[in-house]
């Protein structure tokens, strides 16, 4: 028989603080505006890319163009990671069909 046991820990913790700017890719017929924004962060060798995707009323642009993001109505937030960092936590082919074909 085969007897496998692993114990793992994963602890993470992400804040986000930024000012990114957005192009209008829509303008409902309420007057609603829907927005959408690339941001791009290279950092010795890692890249973090974030889309984030959007809508608010007219009404909460403020007088400098912006939007606060308690402001923002159906909030996408997508952050894809490329890099030697990330290429050094994905597990490997092998971990990746053994977990398929035994889940937990």
């Amino acid at each position: 028989t085969f007897n496998q046991r692993n114990d793992a820990e994963a602890e993470r913790e992400d804040k986000l603080t930024t000012r990114i700017t957005a192009r209008i890719v829509d303008v409902k017929p309420n007057g609603n505006l829907v927005f959408e924004a690339v941001k791009q962060v290279k950092h010795d060798d890692q890249t973090n890319t974030m889309r984030l995707t959007g809508g608010c009323r007219g009404l909460d642009v403020s007088p400098d163009n912006s939007v606060l993001s308690t402001q923002v109505a159906d909030l996408h937030i997508a952050i894809t990671t490329t890099g030697s960092i990330r290429n050094a936590t994905r597990a490997g082919w092998i971990g990746t069909i053994y977990d398929w074909i035994r889940p937990l």
